[in-house]
């Protein structure tokens, strides 16, 4: 019945534990990582999930990689109008509220766009004026205070709606508080609360006469997830509100001085307090055991609190994070990035260099649960009570175990504590603080026998492992410690059997790790055993530790590989540094009570996954003293696990330890084109049709584009995941819609690009937590680039409507120039026909006129008078000539063969020969250039009088025809013929050649055909 009793309350001691947060790890930032300033006075969280934290000298924007510092500048209407912050807070509508000694303002954390708020007392604008943190009651309205007074203002304008003078004279309020009921609770040297509804103020005296609530320094409040709301004084430590009396009472015990407040939930739902203050500047307070303990610092481990008064608290309620705002920097409370519990062991003077933590026992006698004891190498044994944080070294004349040497601690269940020493045994009763060492049971007494292992079994039983005589065992009947087994067969080279690991399976079979022998099984009942190697594995023989795991299955270390072996020693798997192991030495092993087996190396702590055969592995980044785990490993019946390290060790629960599931929010945080800052532009509207748009046609869930106009050809991007929580294990990933095909994996979060073609993007960006949880939707920033004009879609278009135009005015400009040319063409004509021909025609008048004068008297002048008029009318003929061949209305064919055909029968008739002509119809409307023309004309005249004046023949027949672009122009007659080599007309014989060299003028080819008495043929072909 009375252990019955005694399980009950400690079951119920244990139930109603808090999360032990003293003894909590802190990550911290200062200046020394770019805060503006070491002393910080607010923080909050936006719904981009940046940080933002307030200081006496800045505003500061944390990204978990860097800050980005925001100050007042009388110059920039654009900044904070002060730079010593009183508080921040996030309104309805996502801005930041902002209240300085020097004014207020909301920003809008994705534009940085800042706006200042006007308060006025009902007459005047209040000019610099001091504004304590802004509330928000449940209809979004915001309420914040002045020097002189309350003031509501509308939260998406910022313009002041009520104003309420009260009789504060001095600089504003230390800070405000609206509870549940939109009541407005101001704190200033003592605590008032202003009531919108009936537009009453109370101040609050306290409840008992004896204790004055005014004269305790109130400093800060806070409603709790019951709606109880408590103060931290200056004097008097905390104070709760009282709803039945409406007012505060003092709250037992100290600490005096408590300066900021946290309402807080332990993860078994208990309310407790974060409270700022003691002596050391930070501790919690449960208000169901009135029970505070502060959290004490150390300055061996940087993970401890800073010493200092703490001054802003702020609760992340996306992961449960605590943020704790110091006079000297920012602490950051992590479960999830600092895993591990931590504790270091007081230094004493006596304590030498070698106090490595061997063991840690959770003492089974005790009914609170909380004590443990510490076995420490070289030093002795410690009493560690978990809950307050406090070591008490037990020390003791009569035993070797409290004078260090310890190898080994576990505890029985009569609750003996059975130490593994030097040459023996100690042993020691927690509550009848019994002594017992046993010594002298070695046969070789002179060798430096060790003991380094003990196990009690299943039976009660308890067994030693030695470091050269193999295993030992208490004998309760002789309350000796005796020897069982020894093999000269396991032992190593100079003949010492070494047992540095004992485990026992379910057979009641015990498992040795033999340092040199291997692993050993070895049945108590029967005497019999058995080693296994695997050296034909290239596995090392040295075995350093083993488990037999509740799944049947045998786990154990070697010196560079880890086993897993069924219970006849049979190999199933091995993992070394080539497969999954993160360290070529392994040390202890043991199993976790939800089986997965946890062993310590030189290298990060690794667990191990029996089911899915994964491996996680664990260093400094959550929260161990080092990444080289190779101390002790143990773990308590209720599951606790201890890695022991020098003069500190870690310990945690597997089934509480915390993993960050949270998938980081992603930011963009700096654009450079060009290596210089660009801030991408902000779309008007955010409907799906613009992101497409921006985005080339594509999804985007983006409202911000970036613009690269020609020239700027090379940007980057820079982005952060939003995980505070160990940010160097982050991963990150881009993809360039358009551009990339796969996502770049990459531990740098910057996309850099270079000569984009011009179009549109999308640029993609996510990341995963220090987990490998992503965030797979991420961020999007669409990207247009302005190509240069020449690479323009519309270039090439712009080139070939320039290059029609030049063209059409080339020949726009020829028209004009041929108008011109046969304008004066026509005028030359005329001018020929006009005045040549009336001066010809008067020539031949005249010399005709004249031959008749002179009659028959002189022959020989009416001869030179026939001539002139022969030559004028020759002339005149000639005249006629040019001027059809100048004239642009006979520029067409038809008009050619029109005046062939009419010269042929006006010629050739008058000389009795028959004239035929054969001339195409499709001449129609087909021009032909003058020079062309002229010639072809005057060769078919030269071939025609040559037929007329020399053939004899009585048939000329003329064929003129077009053909694929081709003029072929025939004559021919059935004259006598010639001998093409002999002259055909007067003149010595040229007509040939000038015809041939009018027909190469016009690049044609003339051919000419003629035998005696065959007739002749003349053929003309010429490209038009």
């Amino acid at each position: 019945m009375q252990k019955l009793t005694l399980l009950v309350l400690v079951f119920l001691v244990w139930h109603y534990l808090p999360a032990q947060l003293p003894n909590a790890a802190f990550l911290h930032y200062n200046t020394d990582q770019g805060l503006s300033n070491d002393h910080i006075t607010a923080i909050a969280k936006d719904k981009r999930g940046f940080l933002w934290i307030g200081t006496v000298n800045g505003l500061n924007r944390f990204d978990g990689r860097s800050f980005k510092i925001f100050r007042h500048d009388p110059f920039d209407k654009n900044s904070i109008p002060g730079n010593h912050i009183l508080g921040i807070t996030l309104a309805p509508d996502d801005w930041l509220w902002i209240a300085t000694l020097n004014g207020l303002c909301k920003i809008d954390p994705l534009r940085l766009e800042v706006r200042q708020i006007s308060l006025h007392n009902g007459a005047d604008t209040l000019k610099n004026e001091i504004a304590t943190r802004v509330g928000f009651d449940s209809r979004g309205m915001a309420w914040t205070t002045s020097n002189q007074g309350i003031h509501q203002l509308n939260s998406f304008s910022g313009d002041q709606v009520f104003f309420f003078k009260t009789e504060q004279k001095t600089l504003g309020w230390y800070m405000t508080l609206i509870d549940r009921q939109d009541r407005l609770w101001m704190v200033k040297e003592t605590v008032r609360r202003f009531d919108p509804a009936t537009k009453t103020v109370k101040v609050f005296k306290g409840a008992n006469p004896t204790e004055s609530f005014t004269d305790a320094g109130p400093l800060n409040l806070a409603q709790d997830v019951t709606g109880k709301i408590w103060a931290a004084t200056w004097y008097q430590g905390l104070w709760a509100y009282e709803g039945g009396a409406d007012e505060f009472v003092r709250c037992p015990p100290p600490p005096t001085l408590s300066t900021m407040l946290l309402a807080d939930v332990s993860d078994s739902g208990k309310p407790f307090l974060w409270v700022g203050g003691e002596q050391s500047g930070l501790g919690v307070y449960y208000p169901d055991t009135k029970q505070f303990i502060g959290f004490k610092p150390d300055s061996r481990d940087p993970f401890t609190h800073n010493n200092y008064v703490s001054t802003a608290f702020f609760k992340d309620p996306a992961n449960g994070d605590v943020w704790i705002g110091t006079e000297v920097g920012l602490e950051h409370y992590a479960p999830s990035a600092i895993r591990f519990g931590r504790a270091m062991i007081p230094v004493e003077k006596d304590m030498g260099q070698f106090s490595l933590v061997s063991s840690v026992v959770h003492d089974n006698t005790d009914p609170g649960g909380q004590e443990y004891f510490i076995a420490v190498w070289g030093t002795g044994l410690f009493a560690w009570n978990k809950t307050t944080g406090a070591f008490t070294r037990i020390k003791s004349a009569r035993s070797k175990l409290a004078g260090g040497g310890i190898f080994q601690l576990f505890q029985d269940r009569r609750g003996y504590l059975w130490g593994c020493l030097h040459s023996g045994i100690g042993r020691y009763h927690p509550r009848t603080k019994e002594w017992r060492d046993y010594e002298k049971m070695f046969s070789h007494p002179e060798r430096n026998n060790i003991f380094l292992c003990g196990l009690e079994d299943r039976q009660g039983n308890l067994w030693f492992g030695s470091n050269k005589e193999g295993l030992f065992w208490y004998n309760p009947r002789s309350d000796r410690v005796e020897p069982v087994f020894y093999s000269k067969e396991y032992a190593n080279e100079p003949g010492y059997f070494n047992i540095t690991g004992i485990s026992e399976d379910t057979l009641g079979r015990l498992w040795l790790a033999c340092n040199s022998g291997g692993l050993v099984r070895f049945d108590p009942l029967t005497g019999m055993s058995k080693r296994f190697n695997y050296t034909d594995r290239n596995i090392s023989p040295v075995c350093n530790a083993v488990v037999a795991a509740g799944n049947g299955r045998i786990y154990a270390t070697f010196y560079d590989a880890f086993l897993e072996l069924d219970t006849e020693g049979k190999l199933l798997r091995y993992f070394t540094q080539q497969n999954k192991l993160k360290a070529n030495r392994l040390f202890f092993v043991v199993e976790d009570r939800q089986g997965k087996i946890w062993f310590n190396t030189e290298h990060l702590l690794h667990y191990f996954d029996p089911l899915s055969g994964a491996f996680h592995y664990f260093g400094q980044p959550d929260g161990l003293f080092s990444n080289a785990v190779t101390d002790a490993l143990s773990i308590t019946p209720g599951g606790e696990i201890f890695i022991g390290f020098q003069n500190a060790f870690n310990f945690f629960y597997p089934n509480r330890l915390r993993r960050n599931l949270y998938p980081p929010p992603v930011a963009i945080t700096s654009v450079k084109v060009m290596n210089k800052e660009r801030e991408p532009g902000v779309v008007g509207v955010t409907s799906s049709g613009w992101r497409r748009f921006f985005a080339g046609g594509r999804s985007a869930k983006t409202d911000t584009v970036l613009t690269l106009r020609p020239g700027e050809n090379f940007f980057e991007v820079e982005f952060a995941a939003l995980n505070f929580n160990q940010q160097e294990r982050n991963r990150y990933a881009y993809r360039l819609e358009g551009f990339n095909e796969d996502w770049v994996y990459t531990d740098r979060p910057v996309a850099t690009f270079t000569n984009l073609d011009g179009g549109r993007y999308l640029l993609r960006m996510k990341a995963a937590n220090n987990d490998g949880i992503w965030n797979e939707q991420g961020i999007a920033l669409a990207i247009r680039v302005i190509p240069p004009f020449y690479k323009t879609w519309w270039f090439p278009v712009l080139l070939m409507l320039t290059a029609g135009a030049l063209v059409a005015a080339l020949l726009w400009y020829r028209r004009q120039q041929r108008r011109r040319l046969e304008i004066f063409r026509e005028n030359l004509a005329r001018d020929l026909h006009d005045e040549m021909g009336s001066a010809l025609s008067s020539i031949r008048f005249f010399s005709d006129f004249a031959s008749q004068q002179i009659g028959d008297d002189k022959p020989r002048i009416k001869s030179m008078l026939h001539r002139i008029g022969q030559s004028a009318g020759d002339l005149g003929e000639f005249m006629q000539d040019i001027v059809w061949a100048m004239k642009t209305r006979n520029d067409q064919l038809e008009d050619l063969a029109a005046r062939m055909t009419a010269f042929g029968f006006h010629l050739l008739e008058a000389r009795n020969m028959n004239f035929e002509t054969h001339v195409s119809e499709n001449f129609t409307e087909k021009r032909i250039r003058p020079e062309v023309r002229r010639n072809i004309y005057l060769i078919f005249k030269e071939a025609v009088n040559n037929a007329a004046k020399y053939s004899e023949a009585t048939m000329v027949e003329l064929h003129f025809a077009l053909r694929s672009g081709w003029l072929f122009l025939i004559i021919k007659d059935n004259g006598k013929g010639f001998e093409p080599g002999t002259p055909v007309t007067t003149g010595g014989g040229n007509g040939l050649q000038n015809m041939r060299q009018r027909a190469a003028d016009i690049n044609g080819k003339l051919e000419v055909f003629s035998a005696p008495g065959a007739g002749a043929r003349i053929e003309l072909r010429v490209k038009i």
